[in-house]
């Protein structure tokens, strides 16, 4: 079969870009906030937090009959 796998219809994990590095992540959808560690190793050790970069998602239409 072609196309996406019905699995990719429901991903609901976050996809997550670090401003500073460009690493990318991808975490459950609960996770809020997600920090990198790139400076960490760094004098003085910085946290740096990790953008969301996914769109908002929408909920499907209902089909109301």
């Amino acid at each position: 079969m072609k196309g996406r796998p019905a699995w990719a219809k429901r991903d609901v994990r976050r996809q997550w870009e670090c401003p500073v590095c460009g690493k990318r992540a991808k975490t459950a959808g609960s996770v809020a906030s997600f920090a990198c560690d790139c400076l960490a190793k760094g004098d003085p050790p910085r946290t740096v937090w990790m953008r969301l970069c996914e769109p908002s998602r929408v909920p499907p239409a209902s089909s109301e009959t």
